[in-house]
């Protein structure tokens, strides 16, 4: 198999920032992979997720860099990739 690159959605090598962008559309958690965090730690980067709830109406902003010595477990909805959960209260409406 073919491993898979977490390169992140958005790039600015001259910020030394990556920004990768998730969207939901129910109202499950939030997981980031412990292979977006590695990437950007690894290649030193500042990196964040940017994360939007379609369903809920929240949206949150992660610090990848934060997560270095996270627990992250396995997900099996995602080919039991590594993962980190996001607790609710890091959420805020984007809307009223």
């Amino acid at each position: 198999l073919k491993e898979r690159v977490s390169n992140s959605d958005l790039t600015d090598p001259t910020q030394n920032i990556v920004v990768d962008v998730q969207c939901g559309n129910g109202d499950g958690d939030t997981h980031i992979k412990k292979s977006k965090v590695d990437f950007a730690v690894n290649n030193g980067y500042n990196g964040y997720v940017f994360t939007i709830g379609l369903g809920t109406g929240s949206y949150g902003v992660i610090n990848l860099n934060d997560l270095e010595h996270a627990e992250f477990i396995p997900h099996e909805p995602w080919e039991n990739a590594l993962c980190w959960t996001a607790p609710n209260n890091i959420f805020k409406p984007w809307h009223k």
